[in-house]
């Protein structure tokens, strides 16, 4: 795999390949299982068959601990194609669906963009997911990402609410939701301190949040399970009809589409999917149409790696046939937060 020469990308990457390696520590230990050895394993992908990067992902290999997760970090570049603007990308991007409903998700995302002219920026991303509410740990998640971000908390919140909004179902994907678009610090330096400091913040908070719902498992009731699987439902909605970096990932190439789809929930429920239908504007309702034609007909599916690549097929298919549809139907893009800002 041929990675970038450019420094500062060097240096990206080898903090984003810490911030996973904490993380998937982390979760194993909040979870129970002790140790990663077992509970996650490696897959590795390769851009245009490494020529242009790649990269490797801890994926969940236990139901019992997760109900799916996925832990990406990737690095793609285009130094020597004289064609390409941009000279590289690096990115960590984390989803969690523990396997117990009084835990909540977590969505992570922290990448670097460089380009051939000097222009770069950070995109980061932080969002807490529950199934059921809880004030205590929306409060705790919060104010985490508050005190990580400083004075740059306000816009990413506000971007937050806008992007992970969900018209069809009234409501917010989470509960507390972050994010920061093309940012750019007082100096490269100061921006991978606050990048390390994101991903450190926002890992030991979770761990926190999900090792004392896994201590706690007495206060579970049989009903939060179809609580739960309703609202993975709904978040497998928002991923493959609103949520633009997933769509502008699987439309860039095809290299990576389960790495992509890794952040879809193991089960969801076919009715709930159906019952959105009528509230889906054309052509978006054509989409919602598509997938549930790919998906099995069964009352409650499974979404297994041969499902996800059916599902990243045909969000792309649609997608090119309706090139308008990002910029009409998507989330909006978050305002710019620059240094000072």
């Amino acid at each position: 795999m041929q990675l970038a020469t450019n420094i500062q990308a060097r240096q990206v990457l080898e903090t984003l390949t810490q911030a996973q390696d904490r993380l998937a520590t982390t979760l194993s230990q909040a979870v129970g299982a002790g140790r990663v050895e077992g509970t996650f394993v490696k897959h590795s992908w390769l851009r245009q068959q490494g020529l242009w990067g790649g990269g490797f992902r801890l994926e969940s290999a236990n139901t019992e601990y997760f109900n799916s997760a996925s832990l990406n970090v990737s690095q793609v570049q285009y130094e020597k194609e004289a064609c390409k603007a941009l000279s590289s990308a690096t990115a960590l991007s984390v989803i969690v669906h523990p396997g117990i409903s009084r835990a909540p998700s977590l969505h992570l995302h922290i990448s670097w963009t460089y380009f051939k002219d000097g222009r770069h920026g950070w995109r980061l991303m932080a969002d807490l997911n529950p199934a059921i509410f809880d004030a205590t740990q929306q409060s705790r998640f919060r104010a985490c990402l508050q005190e990580a971000l400083g004075v740059h908390a306000e816009c990413a919140e506000k971007n937050g609410e806008a992007y992970f909004y969900i018209p069809v179902a009234k409501r917010h994907r989470g509960v507390a939701h972050f994010y920061l678009e093309a940012f750019k610090g007082d100096s490269f330096a100061s921006e991978l301190i606050l990048a390390k400091n994101f991903a450190k913040k926002v890992c030991d908070c979770y761990g926190g949040l999900i090792g004392e719902a896994y201590a706690d498992q007495s206060s579970g009731r049989p009903q939060d399970c179809q609580t739960q699987l309703d609202y993975h439902t709904l978040y497998l909605l928002q991923v493959l009809t609103m949520d633009r970096g997933s769509i502008v990932g699987l439309l860039a190439h095809s290299d990576n589409d389960l790495g992509i789809m890794g952040s879809l929930p193991r089960r969801v429920r076919r009715s709930l999917l159906t019952a959105w239908m009528e509230r889906m504007p054309e052509p978006m309702q054509g989409l919602l149409a598509s997938i549930l034609g790919v998906l099995p007909q069964e009352a409650i599916i499974t979404v297994d790696n041969p499902i996800k690549q059916k599902l990243a097929d045909c969000v792309r298919s649609f997608h090119s046939a309706y090139p308008e549809a990002p910029q009409k139907f998507l989330a909006p893009l978050p305002a710019i937060s620059l240094a000072g800002s």
